[in-house]
């Protein structure tokens, strides 16, 4: 480097210009996330055309807010169409129950399927069950009907022993790129909360949560609360209001029980030399967007919200197509954001890139300018070590050289050294 060891900057120097190139990196982060998603909304509007130059040329010419209005819009709809689609079909049954218990007083999915179960909570050590996985062959050809596509967890098609099962797509029709296939699940922290979780003690490889760009992290293996709390309430809230209340406790249930398309965390990374067929694409869906019969099959939770801030959107993270898919195992390319940062399986490969869609999914021209002092630094950094210390010793050369001069002319010694 340029500065010998009592030369170089500070630590706290270095830290606030490293924040500052975070911060820059992390808007640009967010631009290039916004142009995908609107990219693939893009895609899923024109319905398996493949005019993918037309599309990131249009997409190109929108702003950033652009994009998100649109990333936002279309999978919202997307969202609400499937969610709607399971309100029909449950038919305002509780989708989760005590098998233990039932009603024949009650018309079910199909009349033939008695009895019909409901929710009981005398009992603590409770088993509940969900219709979405008992009721299969009644609600998944009906799903297939009103969404187009069904999620299943079956074997991996991975030839490795820790493969275990995957996440299969199945359809009637072909499914194009761009479109909702389902949801990564889970309970939201933000930033300052995430700490509170108390599945961080356990002993793990592989990381409870995915980390998303704005700091919020969503835990896939915490259970939700059914049925859901009002809006308004974090999980934290809503606890301490029923133990305040003196009030039972909420069932505890796992995302994919109350929702058979949240299954984004189950999904394989590829296999080596097989690139993946979806994404996850990060969006938002308004608060106030959703009807409180539609609540009940949202698989995610968050942890806590301040009584006194404005009413906030739902992070959502959806399971996007990247290219024209069929009965086929679904793959994700997670890169190493599901490890822990000492541990990276011996299984794990860059997967290569979907091609042709690949080709499009990158902005051209990033409209987020740097700051000045950020470009010098990311200046600084591209050049390698080796051009650094040919630098730092032609530097020390022309030091050495100069005093060597100096002391030579009786003059010039005179006036620096002499006392």
């Amino acid at each position: 480097m340029l500065f010998n060891t009592g030369q170089r900057p500070g630590k706290y120097l270095l830290s606030v210009l490293q924040n500052r190139l975070d911060k820059e990196l992390q808007n640009l982060y967010f631009e290039q996330m916004m142009f995908q998603g609107a990219f693939l909304a893009k895609c899923a509007e024109w319905k398996g055309i493949e005019k993918y130059k037309e599309i990131a040329e249009d997409t190109n010419n929108m702003s950033i807010e652009e994009h998100k209005i649109f990333v936002n819009g279309e999978y919202t709809e997307q969202t609400y169409k499937i969610l709607l689609a399971m309100h029909k079909i449950s038919r305002n049954i509780p989708v989760i129950y005590d098998p233990r218990n039932y009603s024949t007083s009650t018309s079910l999915l199909d009349p033939n399927m008695f009895p019909i179960h409901t929710i009981s909570t005398k009992d603590i050590f409770v088993i509940y069950e969900s219709i979405w996985d008992t009721h299969k062959k009644n609600t998944e050809p009906k799903l297939m009907d009103k969404v187009g596509h069904i999620l299943k967890i079956e074997k991996s098609s991975i030839n490795h022993p820790q493969a275990g099962n995957g996440v299969f797509v199945y359809s009637d029709n072909p499914i194009y790129p761009g479109t909702l296939l389902g949801f990564f699940p889970g309970v939201i922290y933000n930033k300052d909360t995430i700490n509170k979780s108390k599945i961080l003690n356990r002993s793990m490889t592989e990381l409870p949560y995915l980390l998303r760009w704005n700091g919020n992290a969503v835990f896939h293996d915490e259970h939700l609360f059914y049925p859901p709390f009002k809006l308004g309430y974090g999980a934290e809230e809503y606890i301490e209001m029923r133990e305040k209340n003196k009030k039972e406790m909420p069932i505890e249930v796992l995302p994919q029980q109350i929702n058979p398309y949240a299954l984004g965390h189950l999904i394989n990374h590829p296999p080596p030399g097989v690139p993946p067929n979806a994404c996850l694409i990060d969006f938002e869906i308004p608060e106030s967007f959703f009807p409180s019969f539609l609540l009940k099959h949202f698989p995610y939770m968050r942890y806590s919200i301040s009584p006194s801030a404005p009413p906030t959107p739902f992070h959502t993270i959806g399971i996007i197509s990247l290219n024209t898919l069929k009965n086929e195992e679904l793959f994700i390319n997670y890169g190493t954001e599901r490890f822990q940062q000492n541990y990276i399986p011996d299984w794990f490969e860059d997967p290569p890139d979907n091609f042709p869609i690949a080709n499009f999914l990158c902005k051209e021209d990033c409209l987020h300018d740097f700051s000045r002092l950020n470009k010098m630094l990311m200046k600084w950094d591209s050049i390698s070590m080796s051009e650094f210390e040919k630098l730092e010793k032609s530097m020390l050369n022309d030091r050495e050289q100069r005093k060597k001069t100096t002391l030579e002319e009786p003059k010039l010694f005179e006036k620096y050294y002499k006392k």
